[in-house]
């Protein structure tokens, strides 16, 4: 999958900056969404191959768009991983329940999310191209 399409969805400037920095670098694709109207327009535009996506916005919650796109026969095969520091038990239930393909807490270890990231795409290629 030559130059895949990330989608990271977060209110916070610095954490858009931080992560866009360091998937730009690995040669990744990479949009930003800083609330999730326009999240859902990006998705609806360029049809991420993943989404990142934090959970706490000023006005809405994450699970919103999780089940907008899970719900959707265009977009429900799109591996949405979830990044928050909102990560109790019942919240990591509910993510899983609505569809999330993985769950990582912040502050974020960008290794760990390089690797779920990576992980995401070999399983997607295998899924696409069987042995």
């Amino acid at each position: 999958m030559a130059n895949p399409k990330i989608l990271i969805v977060d209110d916070s400037v610095s954490y858009l900056s931080l992560v866009n920095g360091v998937l730009s670098a690995e040669g990744y694709n990479v949009s930003i969404a800083k609330n999730l109207f326009k999240a859902y327009r990006l998705i609806q535009e360029n049809e991420p191959d993943i989404i990142l996506l934090d959970l706490l916005f000023p006005h809405e919650h994450g699970f919103t768009i999780l089940k907008k796109i899970k719900t959707n026969n265009d977009y429900q095969d799109i591996p949405v991983i979830i990044i928050s520091a909102d990560n109790d038990s019942e919240t990591i239930k509910r993510a899983f329940e609505l569809g999330a393909s993985d769950f990582l807490t912040k502050p974020l270890n960008l290794q760990a999310l390089k690797n779920k990231i990576d992980n995401h795409f070999y399983h997607q290629n295998l899924k696409n191209n069987p042995l």
